[in-house]
C-alpha cells in the first residue's frame, strides 16, 4: 500500500489480470485486499469510492468462479446490492447517507481513535450541511463542532477550534428553547469555548447565554453537578473508572431530577464494572426519585421514565423479579407515549421497551414480587398478540425508513411470539436484505413454505405467496448454490404465473419467472429453460404497462443472442435487433453504462445481420448509432473498434475509398489497442481488425509497409489463438502478400492458417463457409501433391452448407465449377452452376429492399447465370442453358412481381408440404 491511490488501484488491476490469466487465486485475493484497504482508508465521501466498490465486486466474482467458495459469492451479492442501491441515491437519500456517515464515523473515532475516521466525519458533515433545509441540522452542527474540536486536539490548528466554537454556537441556536438537546449541546460548546480562551485570552471564557424572550420562563440556574455530564461521557467512551467515580460523587449531592437521572445511569455503569447488586438497587431507587420529582411539563420527563425502566429491566435480568419486569414495561410504555413518533429519540426508547416486553413468558412469572404486592392480571392473549403485531409493524416501518437494523431483532421476536407468520416473513425479508444474515434467509424460506402450504383453494393471495416463496428460495440458492433449491424456486415462480393468469399482477409474475429461468439457464445451458424464458419474457413485455421493462428486454436480448449462436436462425437475429432497439429507445432510466453497452450490442447485431444478408441499411443504422463518445468515455475503445469494422465493411460493399478515413481508422484502432489487456479476447479481436484495415489500406495505397504491418498484427493475434478470426484473417493477409511478392513461404503459411481457422469453426457455423472458400483458393493456387483435390472438397463443402453465408457459398460455387470443368470437362460443372443459380434467389431474398437486392446481385452475381449457360452449352445441354439465362435475367422481376414457382412437382412427392407452403404464401400475400 502506497500513498498514491491511483497507483494502488492500477496495481490491484494488474494483480487481478495476472490472477485470471495464471488462474492464481492468491493474486486475486491480494487484489481484493488492496481494494478493501483503499476503500477503508479513504473518506466515504471520496468520489472514487463507487468505482473501487465495482472493482471489488469484479474481484469477488472472479474469486467465486475460481474457488466456488460461497463466501465470495455472498460478498459479491452484498456489493452488487450496495452498488444498485447507490445508483438510486439522490436528494434526501444522499443527505441521509452523509448524515449517517458523519455520526457513525465520529463514534468510530471515539472508539478506535482513527484520524481517517475523524477527517471523514468532518468531510461528510460539511457536505450534508450544504443543504440549508436539512431536517436534522442542529444535531449535524453539533457533530461537526465536536469533530472539529477533536481535530484541533490532534493537529493543534487554532482555526479548527474557532470553527468548532462557531459551529457549536449555531447548533445551540438551532435548538428550540426547552429542548433537552440544548443542555447537551451547551456542554460541548462550553468545553470548546474554555479551551479557545486558554489559547486566545481575547476570546470570552464562557459562551454567551441565550437571551429568553419576554414571555419565556427564566432559565433555571445550572446545578453544581453540571460537570458530571462530561465525566460520564468520558467514562462511557474510554471506560475511565476514576471519571465514573468522580461523576457519581458530584451527582450524589444534587436533588435535581436531571441529576438524579444521570446518577441512575452512572450507578448502572458501575454495576456493569463491579457486579455489585447494591448499585442496581440504588439505580432503581434513584430513578424512582427522579420520576417523582420531574415536573409534568418538563421536556426531559421521557428520559427519566426511560432510564427508570432501564434500571428496573437490568435488575429483572439479574434477579428475575416479576414486579421489576411489570414496572419496567410500564415505565418504558409511558416514556414512548410522551414522544412524537417522528422524534428520533422515539426509536431508541421503543427499542428498549420492546426488549423488555419480549422477556415476558405466557405462563406467568416464576419469581415472587420483590415488593410483596400482588402482580396485576396477565393480559388477554388475543389482545396481547395484536399489540405485539402492531409494535412489530411500527419497528419494521422505522427500520425501512431510517435503516436501523437493530430494531428488527425485537420485531422478529414479537412476530414469533404473536404466532404471525405473515409479519415474521416481512421482518425476516427486510433484515436479510439489510444485513445479509444466512440464518434469516433459512427461516424466511421455512416460514414462506408454511404460508404456501396453508393456502385455501381460491385464495386471491396465492399467486403472490408462491412468488414470494420463489424469491426466498432463489436467495437461498445464491447463498448456498444447491441446484435443487433453484429448481424449487423455478417451480414456485411458474406456479405463481399460473395462479395469476388474468390478473393485473401477471406481467410482474412473468418477470419473476423469467429471472429464475434465466439464472438456471446460465448455469445449466438448458435449451428448454432458454425457450421458456423467451416465451415468458415476450408475454411480459406484450403488456402495455410492462413494455419498457428494462430487465425483461435485457433478458430477451441476451437469450436471443444465445439461441442465434446455437441455431444461426436469422429470425432470432431479427428478434435480437428488435429487443436491443426497444431497450435503447424505450427505457428512459438506463444508466450511461447500460446505454453504452446496449448500443454496442445493437451495433454488433446489425453488423452480423448485414454480413449475413447484405442490407446496407443495417450498416448505415449501425454507424448512426456510434457517436464520438469523448476522450474520457469508458467505452471509447470499443466504439472506435466497432466504427472501424463498419467502415471496412462499407469499403468492401463498394464505397469510394477515402485514404484519410482509412488513416484515421488505423490510428483509432491503435489507440483502442492500448486500452485492452494484452492477451485478452478484446485485444486479440482488435489486433485482427487492425490487420484487416491495414490490408485494405494497402489495396488502395499500394504501400508494402501496410501489408507487412498487417501480417505482424495477425501474427500477434494468432499467438493468442482463441478466436477463429485471427487465423482466418492471417490466411487472407498472407495470401495478399503472396500475390504481391510471389513468396511461396507466404502461400504455405496462408494454407496453414486457413486450416487452423476451419478447425476452430464447428460444422454449421456460418463463418465456416468463408473459411473453407478461402482455404480452397489458397490450395488451388499452390496446386501440388493433392492440393487440387483438397480445394475441390473444400469448395464443395462450403457451397453445400445450408447454414453458410450466401455470398461465400456463391463464391465457392464459382471456384468449384471452374476447377471441376478444367479437370473433368464442362458437363461435370453444370449441376454445380445449377446450385449457384438457385442461390441467387436466396442472396436477393424478397424481404430485402430493391436497392439492396440489386447491389448484392451486382457485387456477387458477376455473370454467374451467363457462365452457367455457357458451360451448359459446352456440355451439350442447351435446355439447361436456357433455364439458367431465364432464371438469372428474371430474378429481380420475379421478386418485384412476387411471382412464385409452381408447386406441382412438390405436390406429387410431398402433398402435405405443398399445401402448407401454399397457405404460408397466402398469409404472406394477404
Amino acid at each position: 500500500m502506497t500513498d498514491d491511490p491511483e497507483h494502488d488501484e492500477r496495481w490491484a488491476g494488474e494483480l487481478l489480470r495476472q490472477g485470471i490469466e495464471d488462474k492464481d487465486v492468491e493474486a486475486v485475493r491480494q487484489s481484493g485486499a488492496l481494494l478493501v484497504e483503499l476503500r477503508d482508508t479513504t473518506s466515504l465521501a471520496d468520489p472514487r469510492q463507487p468505482h473501487w466498490t465495482r472493482r471489488l465486486l469484479e474481484v469477488c466474482r472472479t474469486a467465486y468462479q475460481m474457488t466456488g467458495d460461497p463466501a465470495y459469492g455472498q460478498i459479491a451479492l452484498h456489493l452488487d446490492r450496495q452498488i444498485r442501491a447507490a445508483t438510486r441515491v439522490a436528494g434526501d437519500e444522499r443527505l441521509q447517507r452523509l448524515t449517517t456517515a458523519a455520526h457513525t464515523l465520529l463514534r468510530r473515532y471515539d472508539e478506535g481513535g482513527s484520524v481517517v475516521d475523524l477527517e471523514s466525519a468532518v468531510e461528510s458533515a460539511t457536505q450534508a450541511l450544504s443543504d440549508e433545509d436539512h431536517p436534522g441540522r442542529a444535531e449535524l452542527l453539533h457533530t461537526l463542532g465536536v469533530a472539529l474540536h477533536r481535530r484541533f486536539t490532534h493537529r493543534g490548528d487554532l482555526a479548527d477550534l474557532r470553527k468548532s466554537v462557531e459551529t457549536l454556537t449555531a447548533a445551540v441556536a438551532a435548538v428550540p428553547g426547552g429542548n433537552p438537546d440544548e443542555t447537551r449541546f451547551g456542554v460541548s460548546l462550553r468545553a470548546a469555548t474554555r479551551e479557545l480562551h486558554g489559547h486566545d485570552p481575547s476570546q470570552p471564557p464562557e459562551p454567551a447565554t441565550r437571551r429568553p424572550a419576554a414571555d419565556d420562563p427564566p432559565e433555571p440556574p445550572a446545578t453544581a453537578a453540571t460537570g458530571a455530564v462530561a465525566l460520564l461521557e468520558r467514562a462511557d467512551r474510554t471506560g475511565d473508572a476514576e471519571a465514573l467515580a468522580a461523576a457519581i460523587e458530584l451527582l450524589e449531592v444534587s436533588d435535581e431530577p436531571g441529576d438524579l437521572t444521570n446518577l441512575g445511569i452512572a450507578l448502572r455503569m458501575r454495576f456493569e464494572h463491579t457486579g455489585d447488586p447494591a448499585d442496581l438497587d440504588a439505580a432503581v431507587d434513584t430513578g424512582h426519585r427522579a420520576v417523582d420529582r420531574m415536573p409534568a411539563d418538563d421536556p426531559m420527563r421521557y428520559v427519566a421514565f426511560a432510564m427508570y425502566g432501564a434500571a428496573l429491566g437490568a435488575r429483572y435480568e439479574h434477579t428475575g423479579s416479576g414486579a421489576d419486569l411489570v414496572a419496567a414495561v410500564d415505565a418504558g410504555r409511558q416514556a414512548a407515549q410522551m414522544l412524537d413518533e417522528e422524534d428520533p429519540a422515539h426509536t431508541s426508547i421503543l427499542f428498549g421497551h420492546v426488549r423488555t416486553i419480549q422477556t415476558q413468558r405466557p405462563g406467568g412469572y416464576t419469581s415472587p414480587p420483590s415488593t410483596g404486592r400482588m402482580l396485576p392480571p396477565l393480559p388477554d392473549p388475543a389482545a396481547e398478540s395484536e399489540r405485539r403485531v402492531r409494535t412489530a409493524v411500527d419497528l419494521l416501518t422505522r427500520a425501512q425508513a431510517i435503516g436501523d437494523v437493530a430494531v428488527l431483532e425485537p420485531a422478529a421476536e414479537l412476530a414469533r411470539t404473536a404466532d404471525n407468520p405473515h409479519m415474521l416473513s416481512a421482518v425476516l425479508h427486510t433484515r436479510h436484505r439489510m444485513a445479509g444474515d444466512p440464518a434469516d434467509l433459512t427461516e424466511l424460506v421455512d416460514v414462506t413454505r408454511s404460508l404456501v402450504a396453508g393456502l385455501d383453494p381460491g385464495d386471491p393471495n396465492a399467486a403472490g405467496r408462491h412468488t414470494n416463496l420463489a424469491g426466498a428460495l432463489y436467495n437461498l440458492f445464491e447463498a448456498g448454490g444447491d441446484p435443487a433449491v433453484l429448481d424449487e424456486a423455478v417451480a414456485a415462480a411458474r406456479r405463481g404465473v399460473e395462479l395469476g393468469d388474468g390478473s393485473g399482477q401477471l406481467p410482474a409474475l412473468r418477470h419473476n419467472l423469467v429471472n429464475m429461468l434465466y439464472q438456471r439457464y446460465r448455469r445449466g445451458r438448458s435449451g428448454a429453460d432458454r425457450d421458456e424464458a423467451l416465451a415468458t419474457a415476450t408475454g411480459a413485455v406484450a403488456d402495455p404497462a410492462h413494455r419498457t421493462c428494462d430487465s425483461c428486454l435485457e433478458f430477451l436480448a441476451s437469450l436471443y443472442f444465445d439461441r442465434f449462436e446455437d441455431s444461426w436462425d436469422p429470425a432470432d437475429l431479427d428478434r435480437l435487433v428488435i429487443a436491443l432497439g426497444d431497450r435503447l429507445r424505450g427505457v428512459e432510466e438506463l444508466s450511461e453504462e447500460d446505454r453504452a453497452r446496449t448500443t454496442l450490442n445493437l451495433v454488433a447485431a446489425l453488423r452480423m445481420r448485414y454480413q449475413r444478408r447484405g442490407a446496407l441499411s443495417d450498416l448505415t443504422t449501425a454507424l448512426d448509432l456510434l457517436r464520438d463518445p469523448g476522450a474520457d468515455h469508458e467505452h471509447r475503445a470499443m466504439y472506435l473498434v466497432e466504427t472501424a469494422i463498419l467502415w471496412r465493411l462499407r469499403l468492401e460493399a463498394g464505397d469510394v475509398p477515402d485514404l484519410d478515413r482509412l488513416d484515421a481508422a488505423v490510428r483509432d484502432l491503435r489507440e483502442a489497442l492500448r486500452s485492452f489487456p494484452p492477451g485478452s479476447a478484446r485485444w486479440e479481436g482488435t489486433l485482427a481488425t487492425l490487420g484487416l484495415m491495414l490490408m485494405r489500406r494497402f489495396e488502395y495505397s499500394g504501400v508494402r509497409g501496410d501489408l507487412d504491418a498487417a501480417v505482424t498484427a495477425f501474427d500477434a493475434a494468432a499467438r493468442v489463438g482463441a478466436l477463429p478470426g485471427s487465423h482466418f484473417g492471417r490466411a487472407l493477409v498472407l495470401m495478399a502478400r503472396h500475390r504481391a511478392g510471389h513468396d511461396p513461404a507466404d502461400l504455405d503459411a496462408a494454407i496453414t492458417a486457413g486450416r487452423q481457422a476451419v478447425a476452430l469453426l464447428p460444422d454449421g457455423h456460418p463463418e465456416r463457409t468463408s473459411a473453407l472458400c478461402n482455404l480452397a483458393v489458397s490450395l488451388n493456387r499452390r496446386g501440388i501433391d493433392g492440393d487440387r483435390a483438397a480445394a475441390l472438397a473444400a469448395w464443395e463443402a462450403a457451397a453445400s452448407a445450408s447454414t453458410g453465408l450466401t455470398w461465400a457459398r456463391l463464391r465457392s460455387v464459382y471456384g468449384w465449377a471452374t476447377c471441376l470443368a478444367e479437370r473433368d470437362g464442362p458437363a461435370a460443372a453444370v449441376d454445380v452452376y445449377a446450385l449457384g443459380v438457385d442461390l441467387l434467389g436466396l442472396l436477393a431474398w424478397p424481404g430485402m429492399a430493391r436497392g439492396d437486392q440489386q447491389h448484392l446481385l451486382e457485387q456477387e452475381e458477376s455473370g454467374l447465370a451467363r457462365d452457367a449457360a455457357a458451360t451448359a452449352v459446352d456440355g451439350s445441354d442447351p435446355g439447361r442453358a436456357t433455364e439458367f439465362l431465364d432464371d438469372g435475367r428474371g430474378l429481380l422481376w420475379a421478386q418485384a412481381l412476387r411471382l412464385r414457382t409452381q408447386l406441382d412437382l412438390l405436390h406429387r412427392v410431398r402433398p402435405e408440404l405443398a399445401t402448407a407452403l401454399a397457405r404460408t404464401r397466402a398469409a404472406l400475400e394477404g
